[in-house]
């Protein structure tokens, strides 16, 4: 076994175990048909997403399938959308209230709140 085929059989692992015991060998001979060479950052990142999709069923997908995945990806973006947007006007509001009106007029401290308002000329 060449080094190159070492290489190829690790990246296959990225696929189920059924799916190599049934294709690895005719997936590396089409891989090693051509002229073997060194092992490409493009045919490796294809063996792992291939693999991925294959784990996760994506070849699979009927065209429902295939729109509720596509539902369930889209309402997760949108709740961590959410989530940053949320989290980043909190963490604005308390670290600078100065520029927050309604966080201003409200008095920071007990001794601010004990002191009378002052009325300010119209």
């Amino acid at each position: 076994m060449s080094e190159l085929e070492r290489r190829y059989r690790w990246l296959l692992r990225a696929y189920p175990r059924s799916y190599r015991e049934y294709r690895a060998d005719e997936i590396l001979e089409i891989l090693l048909a051509e002229q073997p060479r060194r092992l490409s950052m493009r045919e490796s990142w294809a063996l792992v997403l291939g693999g991925l999709r294959e784990r996760a069923g994506a070849n699979h997908l009927d065209a429902g399938g295939l729109r509720r995945s596509s539902l369930r990806l889209a309402a997760l973006a949108l709740l961590i959308l959410d989530f940053t947007l949320h989290s980043y006007l909190l963490i604005d509001l308390v670290l600078t209230p100065h520029r927050h009106p309604a966080a201003a007029a409200t008095p920071a401290t007990p001794a601010e709140r004990a002191r009378p308002a002052r009325c300010q000329p119209s």
